[in-house]
């Protein structure tokens, strides 16, 4: 095998963060132990990639969000802890007078966060690109006044479920809610440079 061949296998291995390649007396190309944060980076790529062709259709996202986050609900339910309910509590309004994005980016940081209190990393790699891919999409349709009161309407009902650790009622509760933001996502899916519907 030509040295050139081995160099650019092993640049391809280290754009994918599987090496690392040291110069000098010591140096050479080391096998790098994965990490969820590189494993979630380069699972967003891929599925970024997916959301701009046809590769997958927005059903197909909003199925796997579904059975990624109702879980996570009722994880979370079980293991939350007085911190956790305070970050999750964080990401409600206050008040009024906000910046009509604020709704929009309490409701993604929301989800991010109560994936995070099911406490599983592998959840957590998985969902997170997931969903600031949803997120990205969505972002050029803020939501109305009217959309902004249902949300944070099913998101206090969710939280007050998690805070009693009421495990089969928060999955309830977030499977309502996923299915209240379908009808969204379908509609703004294509406009904002998806791929099929799959309608």
């Amino acid at each position: 095998m030509s040295r050139s061949t081995i160099r650019d296998a092993l640049r391809g291995l280290a754009a994918e963060g599987l090496i690392t390649t040291t110069q000098g007396v010591k140096g050479g190309s080391f096998v790098t132990l994965p990490s969820v944060d590189r494993m979630s980076d380069t699972l967003h790529v891929g599925l970024s990639l997916l959301s701009r062709a046809d590769g997958a259709s927005i059903e197909e996202f909003l199925e796997l969000r579904e059975l990624l986050e109702v879980p996570a609900a009722g994880l979370a339910a079980r293991r939350r802890t007085a911190a956790d309910l305070e970050r999750l509590a964080a990401t409600l309004p206050r008040g009024r007078g906000q910046d009509p994005a604020e709704p929009f980016e309490r409701n993604h940081s929301f989800h991010l966060v109560l994936v995070e209190l099911a406490h599983n990393r592998l959840l957590e790699l998985t969902a997170g690109p997931l969903l600031r891919i949803l997120h990205a999409r969505m972002a050029g349709a803020p939501l109305s006044r009217a959309q902004s009161r249902v949300g944070t309407r099913h998101h206090r009902a969710i939280v007050a479920a998690i805070e009693r650790g009421d495990a089969g009622e928060s999955e309830r509760l977030m499977r309502e809610h996923m299915q209240w933001l379908r009808s969204r996502y379908h509609r703004l899916w294509t406009s904002a440079g998806g791929g099929s519907t799959g309608a």
